[in-house]
């Protein structure tokens, strides 16, 4: 499973909502999950605001995402998703 993600604590959101300020590390994150166990798997970091959209090739072997900031990622899986 991917899942797109806002981890800051308090003090960023309130910096980047108030000031606009998204810091070096924003806490947006993409995060590739073990379903069946929980186990977090990878984290990919591209992304300076909200991710909308997250999804993954047909093939399992890239991912997709993209963001309020206005931009799209791809990244190339290493071991395709089954």
């Amino acid at each position: 499973m991917i899942s797109g993600s806002r981890d800051k604590k308090v003090l960023g959101e309130i910096l980047q909502y108030r000031f606009g300020y998204a810091g070096e590390k924003n806490g947006i994150t993409i995060r590739m999950w073990d379903v069946e166990t929980g186990e977090l798997l990878q984290t990919f970091n591209g992304h300076s605001n909200d991710v909308n959209f997250v999804s993954y090739s047909k093939a399992g072997d890239f991912i997709a995402s993209a963001s309020v900031d206005q931009s799209v990622n791809i990244w190339e899986l290493p071991i395709p998703m089954q």
